[in-house]
């Protein structure tokens, strides 16, 4: 199931009660503008997002990490 409209519509329907202060230290951004902008260490980055973290799917749908 795609969450992304899910997790959007929340956000749109809580929005108008986050403080603003609270407002101003949320950024929305794509993976890729994630790993570009620099604020987040590339060591705590999945690869797809411009980091170095590697995580591989098993066959039981669980989530293994390979290096941090």
């Amino acid at each position: 199931m795609n969450l992304s409209w899910l997790v959007r519509t929340f956000v749109n329907v809580m929005w108008p009660f986050v403080d603003s202060v609270t407002k101003s230290k949320v950024k929305f951004c794509t993976p890729e503008e994630l790993g570009k902008m620099g604020d987040v260490a590339p060591h705590v980055l999945l690869k797809e997002c411009g980091g170095n973290v590697d995580v591989s799917r098993s066959g039981r749908n669980e989530l293994m990490i390979v290096a941090l």
